[in-house]
């Protein structure tokens, strides 16, 4: 067993059952899927908070420059920039989604169970 040290004599073979085995290679999936979905979502919230100061700060530039078409050759400069990287924040934000979506249906399909938002849930469940 995992944390155990083996009693076992020299040219003693060492065997683990099949079920043993799959219940702790479950576990350890569950915990690096847990580990990822933490991530993954921290990610989301900060490109969230990002997208919303980037938009302040555009609306800024629109109002002091007086000029909001984006087609017109005056705009802001700065504001054309954090436009673009506001737009590819988002994009990520997506794709982040959807890796978060595949991540936590994934485990649900192999486990029957949603993915808890903390390893600490699954630590609970440990078959150790």
């Amino acid at each position: 067993m995992i944390g155990h040290e083996s009693t076992r004599e020299a040219g003693e073979e060492v065997t683990s059952k099949p079920d043993e085995a799959f219940t702790h290679a479950q576990y350890f999936k569950a915990v690096e899927d847990n580990r990822k979905v933490g991530l993954i979502t921290g990610m989301i919230e900060q490109f969230g908070r990002m997208v919303t100061d980037l938009g302040r700060e555009i609306a800024t530039e629109e109002q002091r420059s007086g000029v909001s078409d984006t087609k017109d050759t005056m705009y802001p400069t700065y504001a054309r920039a954090a436009r673009q990287r506001q737009e590819n924040l988002q994009q990520a934000i997506d794709e982040l989604k959807g890796q978060l979506k595949d991540l936590t249906g994934e485990s649900e399909a192999e486990t029957g169970k949603p993915v808890a938002g903390s390893a600490s849930r699954a630590m609970d469940a440990s078959p150790v």
